[in-house]
C-alpha cells in the first residue's frame, strides 16, 4: 500500500494528477452519498471514520473562478482502499463532499493544504504553476513573457496573468500595449499597483498620477480607478482580500 510520504507534491494539472494518484495505488473514484463514500466495487457505503486524507491538491482556472477544484487522496485502511475524491473550491465547493471531508482525520500538513497550482487551460496549457503555499517565489521576467507569448497578448490591448492567489492575497500581472486601457473600476479590497516596466497613468475620480518604473501606488477598495498606459507596461496588482484564512 502506498502511503502519503511517497505522493508528489504536484503531478501537474488536475486530471494529470489523478491519472499520476492511480499509477501510486488511489485507484477509486469516490462519490458523497447520504454522508457516505461510494464508488464501483465496494460492496457497502463507507463512513467518514473509515477515511483519512493522505494529500490534499488544489487547482485554480485561469479565466473562470467556477474552475477552482479540491483534490483528495484518501485511504480506508481497514478496507485496503485508497482512492481521489474532488469538491469545487469555494462557491462552487459542493456542500455533502465538503461536510463529509470535514469529518475526515486529515494526515496533510496545513502547509500542504496551502499548496496548489494552477489548472491548464487552452490559453495556458502548462498547468503546472504554483500560485499559493507557505513561500512562493514569483519570476516576474519569466511570466512577463509567457504574457508576450500568448495568442491575447496579439489580439489585444492587455493581457493579465494570477500569479499568487489565496483566500486573503491576489497578484496579478498586467501587461499593456501603448494606450491600453484599464476602465474604471473597484477592486474586492485594498490594492497596490506597482510598475515593473514601462510608464502608466493613473486615475481616480478625484486624482491623476503618473507611475513609472518600481513606482508604487496604494489605494483603497472604494476608490473608482482607471489606468492608461503611455508605452508598453508590465504592472503587479496586489489586492487583498477582506477573509479569514
Amino acid at each position: 500500500m502506498n502511503s502519503s510520504g511517497k505522493l508528489e507534491e504536484s503531478y501537474g494539472t488536475l486530471w494529470q494528477t489523478i491519472a499520476g494518484l492511480k499509477a501510486a495505488g488511489y485507484s477509486k473514484d469516490f462519490n458523497i452519498k447520504d454522508n457516505c463514500a461510494v464508488c464501483e466495487g465496494i460492496d457497502k457505503p463507507l463512513s467518514p471514520d473509515e477515511f483519512i486524507i493522505d494529500k490534499v491538491y488544489r487547482f485554480e482556472g485561469e479565466t473562470n473562478p467556477d474552475d477552482e477544484s479540491v483534490l483528495y487522496a484518501i485511504s480506508a485502511r481497514n478496507y485496503d482502499l485508497q482512492g481521489v475524491l474532488v469538491n469545487g473550491y469555494g462557491p462552487s465547493a459542493n456542500a455533502e463532499t465538503s461536510d463529509f471531508i470535514s469529518r475526515l482525520e486529515t494526515k496533510a500538513t496545513e502547509s500542504q493544504k496551502d499548496i496548489h497550482y494552477n489548472e491548464a487551460t487552452d490559453l495556458r496549457p502548462e498547468g503546472d504553476r504554483l500560485l499559493n503555499a507557505p513561500l512562493v517565489k514569483v519570476r516576474l521576467e519569466e511570466n512577463i513573457e509567457i504574457l508576450k507569448g500568448e495568442k491575447a497578448w496579439q489580439e489585444k490591448d492587455h493581457s493579465a496573468i494570477t500569479v499568487f492567489k489565496s483566500e486573503t492575497k491576489t497578484a496579478v500581472l498586467i501587461g499593456f500595449h501603448k494606450d491600453g486601457i484599464l476602465k474604471t473600476h473597484t477592486a474586492p479590497g485594498n490594492a497596490s499597483l506597482m510598475v515593473v516596466k514601462g510608464k502608466v497613468k493613473f486615475r481616480t475620480d478625484k486624482k491623476e498620477i503618473e507611475l513609472a518604473e518600481m513606482d508604487v501606488a496604494f489605494f483603497d477598495a472604494t476608490i473608482p480607478h482607471s489606468l492608461i498606459a503611455k508605452e508598453e507596461s508590465f504592472v503587479l496588482l496586489t489586492i487583498f482580500l477582506n477573509k479569514k484564512r
